[in-house]
């Protein structure tokens, strides 16, 4: 039996709450190796509907600096290194069991650099506009149906919506 790879859940009131909760715990980890911790991606949004994981783009100096000197800090409050052939502008990390409660997923950017101010202008325009945050969902609830075992060509699907609202990376 195959298991779905893209599933969308209704918004949870506690995912603010689970973010603060990780944020303490990433700070305390990294130190003053991490500029700033801010919570991203569609659990960030209140009332929309996502999948059960927390996204997280912590700023660092440099991204040598995020697996040289953040891996074994973050290892050690549970999070692994995901190594995706291509992602050349972040460094992920990753905490959780897939499909049991919610994860984790931390974005390792250079902080003030395009990558980081996307993260956030996109949050900040779900969270602003209810109308681009109900395009948004159904969209993902389309591509969620369609792509519900490719999380790679869900992502990619994405994209195009995203550069509407922040404009092309």
């Amino acid at each position: 039996m195959t298991f779905p790879t893209v599933v969308i859940v209704e918004y949870d009131p506690r995912w603010p709450d689970l973010f603060e909760s990780e944020r303490e715990k990433i700070l305390a980890a990294l130190g003053d190796r991490i500029v700033a911790v801010e919570h991203t991606g569609s659990t960030a949004v209140p009332g929309l509907a996502a999948k059960p994981i927390i996204d997280i783009v912590g700023g660092v100096r440099g991204l040598a600096y995020a697996t040289g000197a953040c891996m074994e800090p973050l290892e050690s409050i549970g999070y692994e290194f995901v190594l995706r052939p291509g992602l050349t502008d972040r460094r992920l990390f990753r905490r959780g069991a897939w499909l049991i409660g919610t994860m984790y997923h931390l974005h390792l950017v250079e902080y003030g650099e395009a990558v980081w101010e996307r993260h956030l202008q996109f949050r900040d325009a779900l969270r602003t506009s209810p109308e681009v945050a109900r395009r948004y969902e159904d969209l993902k609830r389309q591509l969620a149906a369609e792509y519900w075992a490719d999380r790679a060509a869900y992502t990619t699907a994405k994209h195009r919506f995203v550069s509407e609202v922040v404009g092309p990376h």
